[in-house]
């Protein structure tokens, strides 16, 4: 190990790099070690990466310094802010493993934490009054947290699968333009949802008026109508069409 540190800190230097003696260690990967958050380790032959418990209990201790800070504020600004943070903390660690049992432990431990925050707002009211006042059933869950047509976001994104390009793909050669492509759109998919997913994998990821690709389908392709609303068009699926941003713009200037 000390050849390998040895190593590294000569390709570093000819770099006008340095290796931090104070931040870098040499651990077995049995034991594990803990990195931007994560904690990895080698358990019965699986290298696993998991979300850290230093980064679950920071996590926690910031929505908690948000129900405390935002006390007496609308109860919709405190469910603003919490769902940021949420939002946040759920995308940079939905890749890792386990993530399941860690979601469902924070849901629980946020929903005790706005009980009591509910009952010390109302210290005169019950705990039914205090209940339909904030907690709502939408679908299976009887219990989402909201105000005023806002609703609390629960820790339960999908996990997400990491694609990466196979190391025999040189993407700088032209023969591997397609298979470059086709891997990129499977990789769009995985943040797209609902009639936008359909709409993409039936327009093979091209745009309905110029034919080519859409680049960020998440953010620059949006919905265009055949027949138009105002025509007594619908919002079917076989009456939409995904385009490119600037290309719906051009549609309506023509």
């Amino acid at each position: 190990m000390e050849r390998v540190k040895l190593a590294l800190s000569e390709f570093l230097s000819e770099r006008g790099l340095e290796l931090s003696e104070e931040k870098t260690s040499i651990s077995n990967i049995e034991e594990g070690f803990d990195f931007l958050g994560w904690t990895f380790r080698k358990l019965k032959g699986t290298f696993l990466g998991k979300i850290s418990r230093k980064s679950i209990k920071n996590h926690l201790n910031n929505l908690k310094a948000i129900i405390k800070d935002n006390g007496n504020a609308p109860v919709g600004v405190l469910i603003s802010k919490l769902n940021r943070n949420i939002s946040g903390w759920l995308n940079y660690h939905r890749c890792a493993s386990n993530i399941w049992k860690v979601w469902g432990f924070c849901d629980h431990w946020l929903f005790k934490q706005l009980w009591l925050w509910a009952r010390k707002r109302h210290r005169s009211k019950g705990a039914i009054w205090i209940k339909r006042r904030y907690w709502k059933t939408i679908g299976n869950n009887n219990w989402v947290f909201n105000a005023d047509g806002a609703y609390l976001r629960s820790h339960d994104a999908r996990k997400r699968r990491i694609l990466r390009l196979p190391a025999e793909i040189k993407i700088f050669r032209l023969e591997n333009q397609e298979r470059i492509q086709n891997f990129w759109k499977r990789k769009q998919e995985m943040f797209l949802r609902g009639d936008k997913l359909k709409l993409w994998r039936i327009q093979k990821g091209l745009c309905a008026v110029c034919n080519k690709l859409i680049y960020d389908p998440q953010d620059k392709a949006r919905f265009d109508h055949v027949v138009p609303l105002t025509a007594g068009g619908t919002d079917a699926l076989s009456n939409l069409r995904l385009r490119h941003s600037h290309c719906r713009l051009y549609k309506k200037a023509t």
